[in-house]
């Protein structure tokens, strides 16, 4: 005859793996974890409650049940930050199916890869890497920064045309904009230098590119981004993590 132990851990896992689908759906707290199986969302939910009760249970339960509980326990430990990490994905890839965030993201995309190519690879009569760290290490940049703002114009700006983290890239290109905008442009007024009369170039390309980056992070990256695939709950026909 089996413990009372062995009989209690056995009637948890009836309880959570076999829950008619009728009783499962008046949990509405699942919709708290939409990218996963009703069944493992219940467990995980319930699991928590049995957290509490490992002090009561310990004097009756024999010591596989207890090595079974501290298991189940240590998995739901686990499975909480990672059901954390994986709605906080969700929400950074949430957008709608807007042809306007295409068109923009697409463009600023275009746009800013040729900039990161000088910097990074020396094409289009750029410096390359080298020259690059050099000439911002001088202006005082920590190294980090440099790489970052490689990383962003490079990798960030291929990313953005595929509409993968676009509120990641689009922040982190606008940040980089508005440093440059604010060290080597507002001194010189609004206007590009169109007649060769100024002494640098002005700032009006940088507060489209401000303006385009913000509405990135906004809204995301809209119509044909991996974005809004990986956002999809998997019962509208979406990928799942």
């Amino acid at each position: 005859m089996a413990t009372p132990g062995i009989r209690y851990v056995s009637t948890l896992s009836v309880n959570f793996f076999n829950l008619p689908e009728n009783k499962i759906k008046r949990h509405a707290h699942c919709a708290k974890f939409p990218c996963l199986p009703r069944r493992f969302q219940v467990f995980q939910l319930e699991i928590s409650r049995v957290n509490g009760y490992v002090d009561k249970l310990s004097h009756f339960l024999d010591s596989g049940a207890q090595a079974a509980l501290s298991t189940a326990i240590r998995l739901y430990k686990y499975n909480r930050f990672f059901l954390r990490g994986l709605e906080m994905v969700k929400t950074l890839a949430a957008t709608d199916n807007s042809p306007a965030q295409l068109l923009i993201r697409l463009a600023l995309g275009v746009v800013i890869f040729p900039h990161g190519a000088q910097k990074v690879l020396g094409w289009f009569g750029g410096p390359g890497y080298g020259a690059t760290v050099t000439t911002f290490s001088a202006l005082g940049f920590p190294f980090w920064a440099i790489i970052l703002l490689m990383v962003s114009e490079v990798f960030g700006s291929l990313l953005l045309v595929l509409g993968l983290f676009t509120r990641v890239w689009a922040l982190a290109i606008g940040v980089a904009i508005a440093i440059c905008l604010k060290m080597n442009h507002l001194q010189h007024g609004f206007f590009m230098n169109w007649f060769g009369q100024q002494q640098g170039e002005g700032y009006e390309y940088h507060l489209l590119v401000l303006g385009i980056a913000l509405a990135l992070v906004v809204r995301g990256g809209g119509m044909l981004s991996l974005d809004r695939m990986l956002a999809r709950d998997k019962r509208r026909g979406g990928l799942v993590f």
